[in-house]
């Protein structure tokens, strides 16, 4: 069961009844990312985040995992290209101080010079370490070269450039012109209702903060049109790293599911026909697979692999040759049918804890997709048919549309 309040100052807050967890989990979701970040502030929503947690007037950076731990608890966050979310999993007879630390931290930090000048520090050495991680850095090129100039395209962490150029000035701006009401959702997720003592404590925090101005306009950059594109990024490492890609749907698109059951059947588990041709039956990668991202106006569709300079052509061609197959042929029954029940079965293993849940529920309400219940989500798997995912496999898989990266030592012939 899930009930919908809205606090005084109209921030809305879900709570999800889970009456057999063990633990409860608070989460704030603020519709913040980089459509809200200038041009010179790349990076903000991120420093932001890592800036809650440096210190409140009333708690240190200590003072916060301290308490934290001492309440046997877990407290953290993380940023996405287009939100933000604060969260903390506590024992249910600790959910008032757990929300209690959770709003301290994100409305009452204090942005303090020296605390982002160490803040600069630590976040140019998490840039250095994602760089030096080339299967997820892929991804990052692979979104500059697919949406150009426009935000999808630019990294979450910012650059050594924009992190440099943040001051406690234009973040404590960046903060009055984000973080306010329209632009949060509270969720609780655990063994808790709405009549439960401890929940009088969130909306009093919620309805006393101080919000600084209404929300500001979302720096937004046209999503461009997508044309086929191909790029190397040299780089002296074992294997070549390959992401190759098509503009898929966004988040409440009507083919959303139809692009999910086909990317599982292409390349989403161990059964895919990518992991099986690629992996288990040529040996030429260790990890290769297909992933459809979802964004407000746009999405992709993503095959990644990593494998050696030699093998890099072999694999390909057997990639192409799986997608050629697709569209040759579509998809047969047998894996249509499997690939709907392992979807099914993973969101409920996938939502097996408060935080699962609190998670799920928060992105549902930033992409505002409707989706109440996981029985809405089998509803729409119910209802794909065969001829609708061949239909999206003809829609999405445009050789016009192809966008190829690589990274590592130069491709050999």
């Amino acid at each position: 069961m899930t009930t919908s309040l809205l606090t005084h100052n109209g921030v809305e807050c879900k709570i999800k009844h889970l009456p057999s967890s063990t633990s409860v989990t608070i989460a704030y979701f603020f519709d913040v990312g980089l459509p809200s970040e200038e041009r010179n502030m790349g990076g903000a929503s991120h420093f932001l985040e890592h800036m809650c947690f440096r210190g409140t007037s009333r708690r240190s950076s200590f003072d916060i995992t301290r308490e934290v731990d001492a309440l046997g608890g877990q407290i953290n966050a993380y940023t996405t290209k287009e939100f933000t979310c604060f969260f903390i999993t506590v024992l249910p007879e600790n959910l008032k101080e757990g929300i209690d630390i959770l709003s301290d931290i994100v409305f009452h930090s204090l942005l303090n010079d020296a605390d982002i000048t160490l803040e600069q520090s630590i976040i140019a050495e998490e840039i250095k370490m994602y760089e030096d991680t080339p299967d997820e850095k892929i991804h990052d090129e692979f979104n500059a070269l697919m949406f150009d100039d426009a935000y999808l395209g630019k990294p979450i962490l910012g650059t050594f450039d924009s992190i440099n150029h943040i001051s406690s000035s234009s973040l404590r701006q960046f903060y009055a012109n984000y973080f306010n009401p329209s632009r949060v959702k509270c969720v609780i997720a655990g063994p808790i209702t709405p009549s439960d003592k401890n929940f009088s404590s969130l909306t009093s925090v919620l309805d006393h903060v101080q919000w600084a101005i209404p929300p500001a306009h979302d720096i937004t950059s046209e999503i461009p049109s997508t044309t086929s594109s191909k790029k190397h990024i040299e780089k002296d490492l074992e294997q070549v790293h390959l992401c190759i890609g098509y503009p898929g749907h966004h988040y409440t698109h009507q083919n959303r599911y139809s692009l999910t059951v086909l990317s599982n059947i292409l390349g989403g588990s161990m059964s895919s026909r990518l992991f099986q041709s690629v992996r288990e039956k040529e040996g030429l990668a260790y990890s290769i697979y297909s992933s459809p991202s979802f964004y407000k106006n746009n999405g992709t569709l993503v095959i990644y692999a990593g494998t050696s300079p030699t093998h890099l052509k072999q694999t390909s061609f057997l990639i192409s040759k799986e997608i050629e197959s697709l569209v040759s042929n579509g998809i047969n029954a047998e894996e249509f049918n499997r690939s709907i029940n392992q979807l099914k079965g993973n969101i409920i293993i996938n939502l097996e804890g408060s935080a699962s849940w609190a998670n799920w529920i928060g992105r549902q309400l930033i992409y505002n997709t409707g989706v109440e219940a996981i029985s809405d989500i089998e509803s729409q798997l119910n209802a794909l048919t065969i001829d609708r995912i061949n239909q999206t496999i003809k829609d999405i898989f445009d050789p016009t549309k192809l966008v190829s990266v690589t990274l590592g030592q130069t491709p050999q012939p």
